[in-house]
């Protein structure tokens, strides 16, 4: 097989020069992401960084350039201080890229980007304002499913996350990579991993991808998303925990553009949909629309089972006839049936997949799972990527602690483990609890009569911890730092954890 040859990439240019009048995400993304093409060899092919000289160094690749990928690449870049690691980012598709026009981002996770990776002064230089968190108000929700009548709120969430476009987030993350320390690889869709032992002992990752290339890493991060081939390999002798599951939700995606909102607020000026943020709330199903400039984004959730997904001749993503989803809310409040009549002829029907509740995101010394792939979750609170991005801050943390060698990688990834599993896989479950609750499913569904005041208390304190200053992402960080440090105190260190169950 042929070893895999890498080539390095260089990040975009100091932001003072990207841009001096706002700019559209499109634009951003010609600026950002062009630049992560690996074109900082003007064309030429770079030796991978995984053939390094300092024995001492670190091998770390990362399967996916997703949001948590590039977050731990950028967090090491700005935390490896010794440069003792070596990093080499791997990517299936042909360009690093985030789909998805934006991604919520609430202050816990704005916070650490800000002071850690410079997202304020970043963001304003590409024509993005950063947040001012006093005015950053969440949804209002609404009960929505009664045939003829007004709907009324019944929850206002005094705060909510700011949104992003992906485009600028990538490009940020792309600013803050170390070009001679790491490397891009295109094209490269991981087929297996295995891992060897050299005479010396030391015990080396072997990647081996589709196209037949290889290439060889100490530590291997899964950050390939909820299909994640990473974590397949992992629990290979264990399907259910290998695999993605459908959550037995379906979303609808639709909008209806300026000129059908035009045509709304004409036929009302004081329709619902047109005060902001909306989660329209019912039996088994909810809606959730939101004013963005000139138009109104809109997700239409559904409730069914397995069974009912499998039926269908196509389980992934495609589209559908405006007309299914209408009928779905055909005896909802007038305001939701007219604007869910105004959106376009055809809406994107995402099943919405999630990893299941893993034992461990670790195996010994050599593989770690972050984001998605680690614990995929419904988006019923907008905190997929926040956690993803948690997830990388720790581990970044933990790999460049001064006393962070190969040696004790298998500590390392036990704390990072034991810290982050726990608080991650709660988020998934309040998530979940979350979407139960604004489709009357959950305790306090209660059928045909659901307590509307517990349920809006439960909404009240599922975003409460998010605007938390004494509870922050540097925090988790820090008390992860402590813990493996006591670890290496205490004299057992290596071999501690056995991650391998």
């Amino acid at each position: 097989m042929e070893q895999d040859k890498g080539v390095r990439f260089t990040p975009p240019p100091p932001q003072a020069n990207l841009a001096s009048t706002e700019k559209t995400s499109g634009e951003v993304a010609a600026v950002g992401l062009s630049r992560l093409r690996p074109t900082g060899c003007f064309g030429e092919i770079c030796p991978s960084n995984m053939a390094i000289d300092d024995a001492a160094q670190i091998r770390i690749a990362i399967c996916g350039a997703g949001i948590s990928g590039l977050a731990l690449a950028a967090f090491l870049a700005n935390l490896d201080h010794e440069s003792q690691l070596s990093v080499d980012l791997y990517e299936s598709s042909e360009e690093v890229r985030m789909s998805g026009a934006g991604i919520a981002v609430w202050k816990r996770y704005w916070d650490l980007l800000r002071d850690e990776l410079g997202f304020e002064h970043a963001c304003v230089d590409l024509g993005f304002s950063a947040p001012d968190w006093t005015q950053v108000k969440g949804p209002v929700v609404r009960k929505s499913d009664t045939a003829g009548a007004e709907g009324h709120h019944f929850c206002a969430l005094s705060h909510g996350p700011t949104v992003i476009p992906r485009s600028a987030m990538s490009s940020i993350f792309a600013g803050k990579l170390d070009p001679s320390r790491c490397g891009l690889h295109l094209r490269r869709r991981l087929a297996h991993y295995d891992e060897t032992t050299a005479p010396d002992g030391r015990t080396t990752t072997v990647l081996r991808f589709e196209d037949g290339t290889k290439a060889e890493c100490d530590l291997l991060v899964g950050a390939d998303g909820v299909f994640s081939r990473v974590r397949r390999v992992l629990f290979r002798d264990q399907p259910d925990l290998a695999r993605h599951h459908f959550s037995g939700q379906l979303a609808y995606r639709m909008s209806c553009n300026a000129e059908a909102v035009q045509r709304l607020r004409a036929a009302k000026s004081d329709h619902a949909a047109l005060r902001g943020f909306t989660i329209w709330s019912g039996r088994g199903k909810h809606v959730t629309s939101n004013l963005v400039g000139d138009q109104i984004q809109m997700s239409a959730w559904d409730n069914v089972s397995e069974e009912v997904l499998s039926a269908w001749s196509d389980t992934k993503v495609c589209d559908v006839p405006r007309e299914s989803v209408s009928h779905l809310f055909r005896s909802w409040e007038p305001d939701l049936v007219s604007l869910l009549n105004h959106a376009g002829d055809t809406a994107s029907r995402w099943p919405i997949y999630v990893a299941a509740r893993l034992p461990r995101f670790v195996k010994g010394g050599h593989v770690a799972l972050v984001g998605d792939a680690a614990h995929g979750m419904t988006p019923h609170q907008g905190l997929g990527g926040g956690q993803g991005i948690e997830d990388a801050f720790v581990l970044a943390s933990l790999l460049t602690h001064p006393d962070a060698r190969r040696g004790v990688l298998p500590d390392v990834l036990a704390t990072y483990d034991e810290v982050r599993r726990p608080a991650s896989q709660r988020v998934a479950d309040q998530s979940l609890a979350n979407g139960h609750n604004f489709a009357f499913l959950g305790s306090s569904g209660n059928g045909d009569h659901p307590c509307l005041t517990t349920i809006r208390q439960e909404l009240v304190t599922a975003c409460d911890w998010l605007m938390d200053d004494d509870g922050n992402c540097k925090g988790e960080a820090d008390k992860a730092r402590a813990l493996l440090e006591t670890r290496l105190r205490s004299g057992h260190g290596h071999g501690l954890f056995d991650a391998t169950r």
